[in-house]
């Protein structure tokens, strides 16, 4: 829970100050295999992080070829 949390506020930092490279690595961390199968982890994660996480994972979505996280580096 609260490493997960760490990791949720890094994110969140990382993505005001526009550092996309890193933002990818540390979600694809997340989404490794064995921390994603942290079921009781990531339930005790506060709601509000969980919902940021769903946010910056929306915008680097592979869907379109990536077309909301072009967008956001290109404005």
């Amino acid at each position: 829970g609260k490493t997960l949390q760490k990791f949720a506020t890094l994110a969140s930092k990382l993505f005001k100050l526009n550092s996309y490279h890193i933002l990818t690595a540390v979600f694809a961390g997340l989404h490794f295999s064995p921390i994603a199968r942290l079921k009781s982890a990531w339930a005790s994660l506060p709601e509000k992080w969980q919902v940021r996480l769903r946010e910056i994972e929306h915008i680097l979505s592979s869907a379109k070829n990536y077309q909301k996280y072009r967008e956001k580096i290109n404005n």
